[in-house]
């Protein structure tokens, strides 16, 4: 189980990580804001047979998510009126406005914690949970509860998932650094058995 679980970490940090130069274990760079362009092409087929591509594009590069293949045959009848090109960008647009207006990936990456890189050995972060928020006197403070954390694996899988795709968007060195030790806190729980 134990080999298996480091493999996902693996297979994780490696699907996430499409600028090896970003995610080196000497530090991230400096955060980066603003989003590039969104990824047109689709990756190829994880098989690497490219006769099950779902992408109608020439283009080689992987960026973006990869195709979608299920194991199994799986069809949804539409419901209602689909939505116009148009309609899905502006949604889209809201989307990408909100996350930066509220910082969300800044925001996700200052409350992930777990040992830091700056204190040697191996660090990592997660999403903890058992947290106390005070704020007093305009302060806010978060601390451990007494009781501990209760399944941080849990927390962190959403937070590591929307950092993924993030990061395969716009690939910022704020992401990389993100899914990264998010995949090591991972890591760490596995290595620590």
């Amino acid at each position: 189980m134990r080999r298996v679980l480091v493999l996902v970490l693996v297979l994780v940090l490696e699907g996430c990580s499409s600028d090896p130069s970003a995610t080196s274990d000497s530090g991230p760079s400096a955060p980066s804001t603003q989003p590039s362009a969104p990824p047109t092409a689709t990756a190829p087929h994880p098989s690497g047979d490219p006769s099950k591509d779902s992408s109608t594009s020439t283009s080689t590069s992987t960026k973006g998510p990869p195709g979608i293949s299920l194991p199994v045959t799986f069809a949804r009848a539409d419901v209602g009126t689909p939505l116009t090109p148009a309609e899905l960008a502006a949604a889209t647009d809201q989307l990408i406005a909100l996350l930066q207006d509220t910082r969300y990936f800044d925001v996700v990456d200052e409350r992930v914690h777990g040992w830091p890189q700056s204190a040697g050995g191996f660090w990592y972060g997660t999403w903890w949970s058992g947290i106390t928020v005070t704020k007093q006197a305009g302060k806010v403070t978060y601390l451990h509860a007494a009781g501990g954390a209760d399944n941080n694996g849990l927390r962190t899988a959403p937070y590591l998932e929307g950092a993924c795709y993030a990061h395969l968007m716009w690939g910022s060195p704020l992401t990389a650094n993100l899914v990264r030790r998010m995949a090591r806190g991972y890591s760490s729980w596995a290595l620590s058995m």
